[in-house]
């Protein structure tokens, strides 16, 4: 197969996903949209024929001109919020697409000209499929297993983690609220957070002002909460030491959920919400039942018509019910617990994946 790649590579989960995928598929096109972070590395590339694009927006020509250069079979897009084109002069050539992982919220009018659209999970599966229109590839997104050192934690837990910096935009991760929620809780020892900016906790979901760390954590004057602003920005696996037992990343929304996985993938079981994707790599008891979930619908835009989003779902949560969470895993024995975070975090592994998507991408390309 010659495959083509063009995307945006960070340290958000969609982006881990596409470097991986490149190096697993051995991937010799690509075409990189510039980002924000200050941990983003072009060192990997080296050896291949890539191509750094230096517009956020791109007009069509920059488009038909990677294609005509390249002349990929498939091209495989991750996270392409200004590319609108691309789909549309794939067709033109005969390329085949697909859709690996969009940001969310994405519509119709940038996802419709793809082939396919790989389904991380069942309801988007489900709406892509029967509210959209599109046709989808059920294939499982690979983590870095190999980079992340396993340590069994046993006992009842001691070091608690929330990671707020990596996309904590939004409010996605319930910074605030997992705060609030560990102070009132009766846990024992301590819970760091982390994050790159003071000013990243969001009351609210898509709420316009954030709040400082800082002030929430004078607010509550609660000697167990540590906060590490400006922490490490290189490699994510370096945020999980090896004496953090629990992480608890209560996030309204996820992509992909990285900040879940990777943890879970060095042996320290994830406390989550009980929604999709979250749900997928979490497991009972940490999950968190959520209080109400919205769906992405039908939007009408006065200068652009009606367009559909490609399906969001907000998952938002009691402080009560993350306490008692807490409480719950805070007088449990995590060995077993540990273990089993390790477990489902191998099965996603690029070794045990690989088959899979070269057989389903094969039959994109030569199956129509």
């Amino acid at each position: 197969m010659k495959l083509g790649f063009w995307g945006c590579l960070n340290q958000s989960g969609v982006g881990y996903v596409g470097k991986n995928i490149i190096d697993g598929l051995g991937i010799q096109h690509i075409a990189l949209i510039p980002n924000r972070d200050k941990g983003f590395r072009l060192d990997w590339v080296k050896g291949r024929d890539w191509t750094l694009l230096s517009v956020p927006v791109f007009p069509r020509a920059v488009i038909t001109d990677w294609l005509d250069k390249t002349r990929p079979e498939l091209v495989l897009v991750v996270e392409t919020p200004y590319t609108p084109y691309l789909g549309e002069e794939c067709k033109k050539r005969g390329i085949k697409t697909v859709n690996v992982a969009m940001w969310e919220g994405a519509d119709d009018r940038l996802l419709k000209e793809f082939d396919y659209h790989v389904s991380k999970f069942d309801w988007e599966r489900e709406h892509l499929e029967k509210v959209m229109g599109y046709k989808t590839l059920d294939l499982t997104l690979p983590t870095e297993i190999h980079k992340f050192k396993f340590k069994k934690r046993t006992g009842k837990p001691k070091v608690w983690l929330h990671v707020a910096g990596y996309g904590g935009f939004w409010g996605r991760k319930n910074t605030e609220l997992t705060m609030r929620a560990f102070a009132q809780s009766k846990a024992f020892g301590t819970l760091i957070v982390r994050a790159q900016l003071d000013d990243c906790a969001y009351s609210q979901m898509f709420h316009s002002k954030s709040r400082k760390l800082t002030d929430i954590a004078e607010e509550l004057n609660d000697d167990r909460i540590i906060l590490e602003i400006g922490n490490k920005t290189g490699e994510n696996y370096e945020l999980y030491d090896e004496n953090i037992d629990v992480s608890i990343q209560p996030s309204r929304i996820e992509g992909y959920g990285l900040n879940i996985i990777e943890p879970m993938m060095c042996g320290i079981p994830a406390i989550t919400t009980d929604a999709e994707p979250m749900s997928c790599w979490g497991f009972n008891p940490y999950l968190v039942k959520t209080e109400f979930v919205t769906i992405g619908k039908k939007r009408f835009d006065k200068s652009r018509g009606e367009f559909i989003h490609q399906g969001v779902r907000f998952a938002d949560l009691k402080e009560k019910d993350l306490t008692d969470t807490i409480n719950l895993i805070a007088d449990r024995d995590i060995g077993d617990d540990s273990e089993n975070a390790r477990a489902r975090m191998e099965a996603m592994g690029w070794d045990k994946q690989r088959d899979s998507w070269i057989d389903a991408l094969e039959g994109v390309i030569h199956g129509g």
